[in-house]
């Protein structure tokens, strides 16, 4: 920007301000600190022009260290509201992700309670077996039994067969002996 060089009238004082601002600007400026230096002299009767204006000068500095203090007040609001949104985004996320871990842990907990009831059965299942294994075990030992006096019964009838045929020839012999002898 330009430097402009703006005429202005305070308490009867002519002011050149040189600067880049709009020339109204500096003026309505101008305008207003005419209007509060005589506001104090309305206010207080005794004081003369310059205590005035130093009187305005210092209410305007404390007027300026005020908002500057309002402003930081606010700036650090702006940054406390900020951080509360933060907070608050992080919060929606982490209901999101325990909503989503819920759902997953459903899952989890119907898979479990799938498998259990698949364990269940198939544990049941192998009870039955084992429970017909043992018995059939049990069979196995009588048949086993059975075959053993089966086979012991064969052996003695053998034996029992063989003296049988023996004595037949030992008799064939003996009867063959008295039919030669007649």
């Amino acid at each position: 920007m330009s430097q402009k060089r703006v005429e202005v009238k305070i308490k009867d004082m002519k002011f050149y301000v040189v600067g880049g601002e709009d020339p109204s600007y500096i003026k309505n400026l101008a305008t207003e600190l005419n209007e509060r230096i005589t506001n104090i002299e309305k206010s207080n009767y005794k004081l003369n022009q310059l205590e005035s204006t130093i009187l305005t000068a210092l209410n305007i500095l404390d007027e300026l260290q005020k908002e500057k203090k309002s402003k930081a007040e606010m700036g650090k609001i702006s940054q406390d509201k900020a951080q509360a949104l933060e907070k608050v985004e992080e919060i929606s996320k982490l209901k999101e992700e325990i909503s989503k871990l819920r759902g997953v842990n459903k899952q989890s907990n119907d898979e479990i309670l799938d498998l259990r009831k698949k364990f269940n059965k198939t544990n049941e299942e192998l009870k039955e077996k084992s429970s017909d294994n043992f018995k059939k075990n049990d069979k196995i030992k009588i048949l086993n039994e059975d075959i053993s006096n089966l086979r012991k019964e064969n052996n003695n009838l053998k034996n029992q067969n063989q003296q049988a045929q023996k004595k037949i020839i030992d008799l064939s012999r003996e009867l063959e002996s008295l039919y030669d002898e007649k």
